[in-house]
């Protein structure tokens, strides 16, 4: 038999291109002949390149392997050291609400009258037109939630007063590129419930078949909760569950099949497996809760946001030409990081409630359960969280938007003070969490001397101990990074390739963004 080193080079390069990266370096080291061909070889550079960004191949992008490589390499160095190729100032041309949303290149607001949807395509070069569309629905709007790259979706909830003296929850499936309905979508409009109340809050989130919708109220009635899952295709609902009030305000997506929702009343994190069909019991109880730190006496929960971009996409899934990506290279979904944001009550004076906001960032293939693993109610905050997560104290960031994360990456800035807004702001500043940065950023620590770049590999304990009820401990390692010069920001968003900085007027409306390209 011919050894393995005798078959064709364009045969030994593809089959060591499906090898899992650490075979590829284990390779590496069988011989001379081997480490010469992986490392002249552009594509298996590239391949463990994406590993060690922990992204994936573009397979929609026409770029030829050596360009992807490059174009990998410079996007990694950019973010590294926050070193922008484009900075452009946009206009906000309406007065927005607090609809918003940014996911696939795409930044899209409400507007006052709640009626219509404004977005922007946001721009990778200087020849990139920068252009407002406008999405008009014709009713209120509640929401909305965007699946661009996937499927070219948009899904917007309206109310509008029925002949009962109810209002009537609707969602619309529209293709986002047209503002028409989608035509892979049997049920254009799909009626959801009945409300006493006009408008609900809402947390939405689409992979796959499915759309997850939670609707929940801030009102002093204290209706349930609802959580509601589609095949959006079809129309057909898989299940419908009600919670204590204020119990869920949002989730995130950990696969195509499984759902993570954030429980304020039992302080915890659920997690759901999507019914296969329509027939299976609705799944009351979750599959795992993960509990959060216990609070402190006197102490309550005030509401867990979250987020995670990008979302996962499905295995059948087939994106629309329209609004496939056209980059080299995507974050990798299951390797992204997810953000959650929780509110703590404290002591009541008068009119005043005291508190404390805390964010914590945490990968989202940390939270997948392994398949076989015995069922366990509720696993402690001990025995899950201290080495997959890391606590930071939010008193002083801006947290109104979620929308921060992409990938393994996180911006934050300070929150502004009023006196300053004309002023020069406060640096940004980009945590990458992930493994292959933070040990690149210390291999280098000698040579590179910089102050505004810092590695945190140790616990830290959350401040004030006081919150809660024995001392929180986080340990995830991150690399930082803050920007060169100042910014005068009231938030800042994030996306895979772009940050960008939020400039309100007096009444907190935006009215200018600052979109920062990096790749």
């Amino acid at each position: 038999m011919a050894p393995f080193s005798d078959l064709p080079l364009e045969l030994i390069t593809h089959i060591l291109y499906q090898t899992s990266p650490k075979d590829l370096l284990a390779c590496k080291r069988i011989n001379k002949y081997f480490c010469n061909l992986i490392q002249n070889s552009i594509l298996l550079q590239y391949r463990l390149a994406l590993d060690g960004a922990k992204a994936t191949n573009n397979p929609y992008s026409s770029l030829p392997s050596s360009e992807r490589l490059k174009a990998l390499k410079d996007s990694e160095s950019a973010w590294a050291f926050l070193r922008s190729k484009l900075t452009v100032t946009i206009s906000v041309p309406h007065n927005p609400s607090g609809i918003y949303d940014l996911t696939g290149g795409v930044y899209l607001l409400g507007n006052t009258n709640r009626n219509q949807l404004h977005y922007l395509k946001l721009p990778s070069s200087g020849k990139d037109p920068i252009h407002w569309e406008v999405i008009n629905v014709g009713k209120t709007i509640i929401d909305m939630g965007l699946c661009v790259y996937e499927h070219d979706l948009i899904a917007i909830i309206t109310t509008c007063l029925d002949t009962a003296r109810t209002f009537d929850i609707e969602l619309s499936i529209l293709k986002f590129s047209t503002g028409q309905p989608h035509p892979e979508a049997r049920e254009h409009k799909i009626h959801v419930l009945n409300s006493r109340w006009e408008k609900p809050a809402i947390g939405i989130e689409i992979v796959g078949d499915h759309l997850v919708l939670v609707i929940y109220y801030l009102n002093n009635f204290n209706p349930d909760d609802h959580i509601f899952i589609w095949e959006w295709r079809t129309g057909v609902l898989k299940t419908h569950f009600t919670a204590p009030y204020r119990t869920y305000s949002g989730l995130v997506f950990l696969t195509e099949h499984l759902v993570l929702l954030p429980n304020s009343q039992k302080n915890s994190l659920d997690i759901f497996r999507i019914p296969s069909t329509s027939s299976i019991p609705t799944p009351t109880t979750p599959l795992l809760s993960l509990a959060l730190p216990a609070l402190a006496n006197g102490r309550a929960p005030g509401g867990i946001s979250c987020r995670a971009e990008p979302n996962p996409i499905a295995q059948s899934s087939d994106r629309d030409d329209v609004l496939k990506p056209r980059r080299g290279f995507l974050a990798d979904a299951e390797q992204a990081i997810c953000i959650f944001t929780v509110r703590v009550l404290g002591v009541q004076l008068g009119n005043f409630q005291f508190g404390h906001t805390f964010t914590f960032i945490v990968h989202r293939h940390a939270l997948v359960p392994p398949p076989a693993a015995p069922p366990v109610p509720t696993k402690p905050y001990q025995c899950w969280g201290p080495t997959i997560t890391r606590w930071f104290n939010a008193d002083g960031i801006p947290t109104r938007w979620i929308t921060t994360t992409a990938g393994q990456r996180y911006v934050l800035i300070a929150d502004a003070e009023p006196e300053s807004a004309l002023g020069s702001g406060y640096p940004y500043v980009v945590l990458d969490f992930g493994k292959v940065a933070v040990q690149r950023m210390l291999a280098w620590t000698d040579e590179v001397n910089e102050r505004r770049i810092w590695c945190m590999t140790k616990p830290n304990v959350l401040e004030p101990a006081d919150t809660f009820a024995e001392p929180v401990l986080g340990s995830l390692p991150y690399v930082a990074c803050a920007s060169e010069r100042p910014h005068p920001f009231h938030g800042v968003l994030f996306d895979e390739e772009r940050i960008v900085g939020l400039r309100t007027d007096m009444l907190d409306r935006i009215k200018e963004v600052e979109v920062s390209y990096f790749g």
